[in-house]
């Protein structure tokens, strides 16, 4: 069995249309048939209701639309996985590498590095930093 982490910007390219969309709904089919797991931190749910907050607010969608696509993405069929003590140090470690202000990003590489799975982000500028350092695990849905 194989195990991935997923970013929360593919989850939402699932329930709204983005660029990537096609792209991450056929790679999402593809994980289910193949029997892979789906890892999550908890803050991936927090990343999602920001993002549909942030989509509310600048008018492009209803708070019923929003909430209707958030009880959408919850039924998806992840394992949420909380950061132990230990592996804050290494989200500590990944933020710097990443030359990042903020640990959001390095949390998944933490998770990712500890199930020794593949991380998987929508996230163009992500991806070509962690090209940068050579991390082979990281792709991009695009």
């Amino acid at each position: 069995m194989k195990n991935i982490v997923l970013d929360s910007n593919v989850a939402i390219a699932l329930v709204i249309e983005l660029p990537y969309s096609l792209f991450a709904r056929q790679k999402v089919k593809e994980w289910h048939t193949k029997d892979v797991t789906i890892f999550v931190p908890r803050l991936w749910q927090y990343e999602v209701v920001s993002v549909m907050q942030k989509i509310i607010k600048l008018g492009n969608m209803k708070r019923e639309d929003a909430q209707q696509n958030l009880d959408l993405i919850f039924t998806f069929d992840v394992k949420y996985i909380a950061l132990g003590e230990n592996e804050h140090n290494r989200v500590l470690y990944w933020a710097e590498q990443l030359n990042q202000n903020q640990a959001y990003d390095a949390s998944y590489l933490a998770l990712a590095e500890r199930l020794h799975a593949e991380f998987w982000t929508a996230d163009k500028r992500l991806y070509n930093r962690c090209q940068q350092l050579k991390l082979d695990w990281i792709y991009l849905i695009s």
